[in-house]
């Protein structure tokens, strides 16, 4: 899913719509394909009155939807439902019915046995964690990214590339809001740990002589906004130049196409995190 993050909060706010303990477990995490579409792409769904919400968030901790009910209450198929109606709130702003509903869809959802994954669940406790995030609450943010880490972490080696170094962003963003001296040193941990995955990534999509000219501004503008985010300047405003260059290609061809108006918008990013930075 999932970023994030220009230098400034609007910015940060506006790309984590758009997202390891340790390094080498980080490197060694797998995805198969989701049957839940990411945010910026899932369809609308059913949308469940607050009533329901309430019904499966009432006043129990978070704890107690994280860990799921019991055998017979799981529905799997709802959780699905639930978790697109959770999207439709995100996107309208209202994160605390989100966060609920979120909470709902997770609530429903059957945990996968052990060594085993789901990434729908992954997801869900991912976009949770987001709308916490939203609602100031980063603690438990930070223990509903965990969750999904875990979840992104079981399986084969490299496809879960992108979706650690979507979350490790994420909760890099988390740690610097958090009280206490160590906030910001986890926060660069989790930055290079994410910096390292977008980097590979990019190198991948760069080589790859078949990619969409959104997918490469997708990728450089992650790559960037961690740089960036790590003061490495230099190397950001070189990868923020690339995706204006690549949008410049299309302003004289009045094309209205979904993926040159994204294009668009990650240019206009690339130059607002360009001006920042010489502001600094």
């Amino acid at each position: 899913t999932y970023v994030s993050d220009d230098e400034d909060d609007d910015d940060d706010d506006e790309a984590d719509e758009t997202a390891s303990e340790t390094t080498h477990t980080v490197l060694s995490t797998e995805e198969k394909k989701s049957d839940i579409s990411a945010p910026a792409r899932a369809q609308p769904g059913t949308t469940y009155s607050s009533s329901v919400n309430d019904l499966f968030y009432s006043n129990e901790s978070n704890d107690a939807f994280m860990n799921g009910p019991s055998k017979q209450e799981f529905d799997d198929s709802k959780g699905l439902d639930l978790y697109e109606s959770a999207l439709q709130l995100y996107r309208s702003k209202d994160y605390e019915e989100a966060r609920k509903t979120f909470a709902a869809a997770i609530h429903m959802t059957k945990e996968p046995p052990r060594g085993k994954t789901s990434i729908d669940l992954a997801l869900m406790r991912e976009y949770h964690g987001d709308a916490l995030v939203r609602l100031g609450e980063y603690e438990e943010a930070d223990l509903s990214y965990k969750k999904a880490v875990d979840l992104y972490q079981r399986g084969d080696k490299d496809v879960h590339d992108e979706s650690m170094a979507r979350i490790m962003m994420k909760k890099g963003d988390a740690q610097v809001h958090t009280t206490g001296g160590s906030g910001m040193h986890k926060a660069k941990l989790y930055y290079n740990v994410s910096l390292r995955l977008w980097g590979k990534i990019l190198e991948e999509e760069r080589r790859n002589e078949d990619v969409m000219d959104l997918r490469l501004c997708h990728v450089s503008y992650n790559y960037a906004i961690l740089n960036s985010k790590q003061q490495n300047f230099e190397v950001a405003e070189t990868t923020f130049q690339e995706i204006i260059t690549i949008h410049e290609k299309y302003t004289t061809d009045g094309d209205e196409d979904l993926e040159v108006i994204e294009v668009m918008e990650f240019a206009a990013r690339a130059n607002n995190c360009l001006g920042n930075i010489k502001f600094k």
